[in-house]
């Protein structure tokens, strides 16, 4: 037991002035309180541990998964999570699965115990993510399932949930695209989207449903960019190119590549 509090001081606890805690044992027939927590654990090793599993665990888990904001294995082994994927019959790509739990499991690890509020609320919407994995590879989580999951815990999205006139879900969803799984993505973690939320990628068709969607907004974007350079060309007959600028190569790139294609 006294193993068991230094760790958890050492790891769970901020030792700081304003985050003391008070450490005890007490019996779970004393408490109600432990007595749940022993059946929501023993509920969960249905499905997580080894020695403890049963064919219902997955049923169970996906009871249960409306009520946890996040849930954190440890040790988390993504071979034994492919070979559960496998057992349980779900379509999958190996590869995909395996590099996309990988990116997930490298950001967590790296930044799950830093305080800044925008980096504490990525780790938790992964930690969601990949709870809905669990329950579901399947399955894609809706932004306003996430907003209303992560909002308890972290001000700065309920901040932007909550309008001087009321609910305000829409500026709640641009955060989280805007301040959560974009930085995500720009660090490597692969998040596949589409018009049903958002999901680790387990399949081809999950990374072309995402590509399809950012290229629906991109491709008309440089159109445009296209668009506004050619009148000014034409107009300037061959004297201004607004994309000869090196700052804008990349751009100017992609508008010979959409000429070629269209030219062909």
């Amino acid at each position: 037991m006294i193993e068991l509090e230094k760790y958890v001081r050492k790891n769970h606890v901020p030792s700081d002035l304003f985050s003391q805690r008070e450490f005890t044992f007490e019996k779970s027939s004393s408490s109600r309180l432990i007595q749940c927590a022993d059946f929501i654990s023993g509920t969960l090793a249905r499905y997580y541990d080894k020695d403890k599993k049963s064919p219902e665990g997955g049923t169970f888990l996906q009871k249960l998964h409306p009520q946890i904001v996040a849930l954190r294995e440890w040790p988390r082994s993504d071979r034994s999570i492919i070979d559960t994927l496998s057992s349980r019959g779900f379509d999958f790509d190996e590869l995909i699965t395996t590099v996309s739990l990988g990116t997930v499991g490298q950001y967590l690890n790296t930044h799950e115990n830093k305080r800044d509020p925008e980096i504490a609320l990525r780790v938790d919407f992964l930690r969601l993510l990949r709870l809905t994995f669990d329950v579901n590879p399947s399955r894609w989580l809706p932004t306003r399932e996430a907003i209303a999951h992560l909002e308890p815990l972290h001000s700065i999205l309920a901040a932007r949930s909550k309008g001087a006139r009321g609910p305000n879900i829409a500026r709640a969803e641009r955060y989280i695209r805007q301040h959560v799984v974009a930085p995500l993505r720009d660090t490597g973690v692969l998040i596949a989207s589409s018009n049903k939320g958002y999901k680790i990628p387990t399949t081809e068709r999950n990374c072309t449903e995402f590509i399809e969607r950012i290229s629906g907004s991109v491709l008309p974007m440089i159109g445009r960019v296209c668009r506004f350079r050619d009148r000014l060309f034409m107009a300037s007959k061959g004297d201004l190119d607004v994309l000869e600028n090196s700052e804008l190569s990349v751009i100017a790139d992609q508008y010979k590549k959409l000429g070629s294609l269209e030219a062909g």
